[in-house]
This record gives structure tokens, C-alpha cells and sequence, in this order.
């Protein structure tokens, strides 16, 4: 019989997996900075200039308007501000935008408290920049746990002008501001966000880009397409904006996949609305939707994403009821995409199986379950064997029972796979009985 404490119904499992850990530790995010200010040399520099602090990590390029400026502010669901604003840094100087990442954002705090880091952010922001631009036009942009956080700010911050969120569907109520979406076609979320733009109706305004990735911030590429909206929402240019209708509904002609060619004509359409310009896409998109092709296609999808989540549901009562032995085979049979399912969903699934053992071992272990944390980080090894998050908190679960060298082992197999966070090794209370060894000090003394 399995403990009533661990039986959990899968839709609790599903909110602890979608908001505790919507992303898991990993080490992402690419780009150069060019210099380093202080908030008070902010106004007198006219170079690309960075202001970094435990609340923020900002990016300024040197060539922006002199009076106003686009301020997007990013959320991390790790609370690493840097990580989208150094990824994303060259559209913020193509655009002239100011872009700045929370550092005090992260998966497992409330929407409360969310809402006011938020709100302490733009008064940051304002207070830095403001006597340089006499407006600052405020949008929020966020993945996993970070696009849940935007969202649900949009409630509370009036501020916030629209939303752009990738890889998690909302949370909570959702505003009235336009809402621009992304998700993996290999997102272990893919149908869960799905799902959800399907429920937004009119007159609220929303997007969604299906694009070729993982669970992660959108590429550069695909973010362009964000940013672009953006500085058009800003500017009096219209033909800027009746040109990229344009070239949305020329694209779609183009365009065989049917859903592709419907996903042009929504972008068409979603900026027209936004932009309250004609619609040159609305007689195409029409006529696509009478289709039976189209529906057919539509209904094969859907049916796709239904018998996911009913997967989904499956294996979050698997978790608890089945031992390793069983997950090791059904992982490798999704592994060699051997399950008579399409093979993109069964990449899926690995995610959802390495986003559980995430959740799932992390919360055991604050709960002291140490057999329920063991079980649930083998999960996660087998499902996602090169995230340096499960070797990590193996490590730190071994460091708990004081097993001094598998877990300077796990630790080390944790660096090896990519972990470089210096700090959270020298602060894991499980590290501290090794803090003598000089395997450890040199293991620390080999990080940057």
C-alpha cells in the first residue's frame, strides 16, 4: 500500500510541478557585456553601459532615444537576471531598448511576493533612469516560472504595458494587456500552454509561437519577433507595422503545413488588432478555417495534446506507486522512441519525467524524505543524465548522509556537466562537514 502522505492527486502534483520548479537549474544564457557603471553614471555615459546589483541586472545600449525609452524586464524562473538580458542584448541595442532582468524573481515564492518584487523593480528602474528619459514604457517578459510571475504582475502592476511569457501557461487571473506567447515544440509544457492560449478569448489579445526548441528562453531569432512588436507598439510608424502584416500573410502563401500556414495569419491578425491596422491576412485566415483539411489537421493535434496530458496524469501517480526498476525500462523505451506514439512527444515526456524529478527530490528533501528525494533524483539522472542539477542535488542528499566521497564524486560529476555556481556550493549547509578536505577546497579553488 502506498503512503496516504505520498498519494497525492495529480492535479496538485501538476501545481507543484508547473509553479514550485516550472524551470529547472541549468546553466544557460550567452552574450558580452561592454562596460560597468554605477547607477550615478548612468546619465553621463553615452557607451553601453550595465548597472548590476542583488536586485537587477540592467543593460543599457549607448544608441536610444534621448527622451524616452522601452524598458522590458525580464524574469528568470532561477532568479539569474543576467541570463536573458546577456542572451538577449544585441536586439536591446538593434531596437534601442533597455532591458533588465530581476535577481530577486525565482521559482517557489509566492505571487505576493512576486507582485512586489515587481513593483520595487520598476521603482528601481525609474529611479535610476528617470532623470535621463522623461518616459520609461514598461513591458514584462519571462520563462517558465518567470512567465507566470509576468503574467500574474500585469494584475497589479498598471505600469506594465503587455506581456511576452514562454514555456509555462498563466497561473492566476489573467489582465487585459496583450499577451505575446512561446513554447517549445520539444516543451515538456507544449500542451499545457497550448491548452491555455486555446482558452483566451476575445476582445483580449494574445499569440502564440510554436517554435523548434526545448524548455528554455526562446533563441534570439525567435525573440526578435517580441522585440520587434514592442518598439512597433512605441513608435508612430505605421507603415513599419502594415509591412510586417504584410510579410506575415506573403509568408503563409508560401507555407504547406497547414498550422503553420494558420500561425502566420494569427500574427497577422494579432498585430492588426494591436496595431489598429487592417487585417490584409482575415479573408485568408477565413477561408483556412473552413477547410476540413485544416480541421482535420487541427483535430489530429488536439488529439495529440489530450492523449499527453492523460499520459501526464498517468505517470505523476507512476511517481509514487512505481519503483525504479519500472522507470528505468519505461525510460528507455521513450528514450529509443520505441512507444508507438509521434517521437517529439516522447522527448516530451523525458522533460516532464526530469521537471518531476526536479520538483519532486527538491521537495523531499525539505520535507526530510530522504527514500522519496533518493527515488525521484534516479528518475531525474535517467531522464536528463547531462543536467548538472541532479548530480548536484545527489551530491547534496549524499552530503546529508555524510558520505564524504560519493558525494564529492556527484559533486564533481555536477561541475563536469556544466554547474558553476561557486556560491551555493560554499553556502549548502549538506558541504559544510567537507569544508576541511582539500578535495573540496580544491574543487572550489578550480571554478572561476
Amino acid at each position: 500500500m502506498v503512503d496516504s502522505k505520498q498519494n497525492l492527486p495529480w492535479v496538485f502534483l501538476f501545481s507543484v510541478l508547473t509553479f514550485f520548479a516550472c524551470g529547472e537549474k541549468k546553466n544557460t544564457g550567452t552574450g558580452t557585456s561592454d562596460s560597468t557603471t554605477t547607477p550615478q553614471q548612468v546619465s553621463l555615459v553615452s557607451i553601453d553601459s550595465i548597472v548590476s546589483n542583488e536586485d537587477l541586472y540592467a543593460y543599457l545600449p549607448g544608441k536610444h532615444k534621448k527622451d524616452s525609452i522601452v524598458c522590458v524586464l525580464f524574469f528568470d524562473p532561477q532568479g539569474k537576471g543576467d541570463t536573458p538580458v546577456q542572451l538577449y542584448n544585441g536586439l536591446a541595442r538593434q531596437y534601442g531598448m533597455l532591458f533588465v532582468g530581476s535577481n530577486r524573481s525565482r521559482n517557489g515564492l509566492d505571487f505576493q511576493a512576486t507582485r512586489a518584487i515587481v513593483q520595487n523593480l520598476i521603482r528601481e528602474v525609474s529611479g535610476v533612469y528617470g532623470q535621463q528619459f522623461r518616459k520609461i514604457s514598461f513591458y514584462a517578459a519571462g520563462f517558465s516560472g518567470g512567465a507566470k510571475v509576468a503574467m500574474d504582475a500585469a494584475n497589479a502592476v498598471p505600469e506594465l504595458k503587455a506581456i511576452v511569457y514562454a514555456g509555462a501557461p498563466a497561473a492566476s487571473s489573467l489582465a487585459t494587456v496583450p499577451l505575446y506567447g512561446f513554447v517549445g515544440d520539444q516543451d515538456m509544457n507544449l500542451a499545457d500552454v497550448v491548452q491555455f492560449d486555446a482558452s483566451i478569448l476575445p476582445p483580449k489579445l494574445h499569440f502564440l509561437r510554436i517554435w523548434e526548441g526545448k524548455h528554455e528562453w526562446p533563441t534570439v531569432g525567435e525573440m526578435k519577433g517580441a522585440v520587434e512588436w514592442m518598439a512597433i507598439r512605441e513608435t508612430a510608424d505605421r507603415s513599419w507595422g502594415f509591412g510586417l502584416i504584410e510579410e506575415m500573410v506573403e509568408d503563409s502563401k508560401s507555407e504547406n503545413d497547414l498550422l503553420n500556414k494558420e500561425e502566420y495569419l494569427l500574427k497577422a491578425r494579432f498585430l492588426s488588432q494591436d496595431l489598429s491596422l487592417p487585417d490584409k491576412g482575415a479573408s485568408q485566415l477565413n477561408l483556412l478555417h473552413s477547410m476540413s483539411s485544416w480541421k482535420g489537421s487541427r483535430n489530429l493535434k488536439f488529439k495529440e495534446y489530450q492523449a499527453e496530458m492523460a499520459m501526464k496524469e498517468d505517470y505523476s501517480q507512476a511517481f509514487f506507486k512505481n519503483d525504479v526498476s519500472w522507470w528505468k525500462g519505461e525510460i528507455q523505451e521513450l528514450q529509443q522512441h520505441r512507444k508507438n506514439l509521434p517521437p517529439a512527444m516522447q522527448d516530451r515526456l523525458l522533460g516532464f519525467f526530469s521537471l518531476a524529478g526536479y520538483s519532486l527530490s527538491t521537495r523531499s528533501l525539505q520535507e526530510n524524505e530522504e527514500s522519496m528525494a533518493e527515488k525521484m533524483l534516479e528518475i531525474y539522472r535517467l531522464s536528463d543524465p547531462t543536467n548538472p542539477e541532479q548530480a548536484y542535488l545527489r551530491a547534496v542528499l549524499l552530503g546529508r548522509r555524510q558520505q564524504a566521497d560519493p558525494a564529492m564524486s556527484a559533486l564533481t560529476e555536477s561541475l563536469t556537466l556544466g554547474f558553476s555556481d561557486k556560491v551555493r556550493i560554499q553556502q549548502q549547509p549538506e558541504f559544510q562537514f567537507l569544508q576541511a578536505s582539500p578535495a573540496f577546497q580544491k574543487l572550489l579553488q578550480s571554478m572561476k
